[in-house]
């Protein structure tokens, strides 16, 4: 006298045996396996971004291969690394490789 127990769907209010029953995590109730079944498989995340398209775009003020006129080659006199001065901002103010100032030098 092995009968299963009986429990009630708690989607669609039908009996289904309790061995069957599933936790449907997104509504978090035990469903039957119809509902399950009748239930939208989840999307991928890689199918949504394509339908919204992209959420944010970067921009570049200037590629990599183009200078602006402001930007001056320097050598650093102390070390000998060259870098590049932006001479409108005066930046950097410090020499990248031995932390030399740049303008004091100059």
């Amino acid at each position: 006298m092995s009968s299963e127990i009986l429990v009630v769907c708690r989607k669609c209010q039908s009996k289904a045996p309790s061995s069957v029953m599933k936790l449907d995590v997104d509504e978090k109730m035990m469903i039957c396996p119809n509902c399950v079944k009748s239930k939208q498989a989840p999307r991928k995340l890689s199918e949504t971004l394509h339908e919204q398209g992209p959420t944010m775009q970067f921009s570049r003020p200037s590629g990599p291969g183009t200078e602006s006129a402001d930007k001056v080659k320097q050598k650093c006199k102390r070390c000998q690394f060259a870098f590049k001065v932006n001479m409108e901002t005066k930046t950097p103010k410090y020499c990248p490789y031995c932390n030399a100032p740049v303008f004091n030098l100059y």
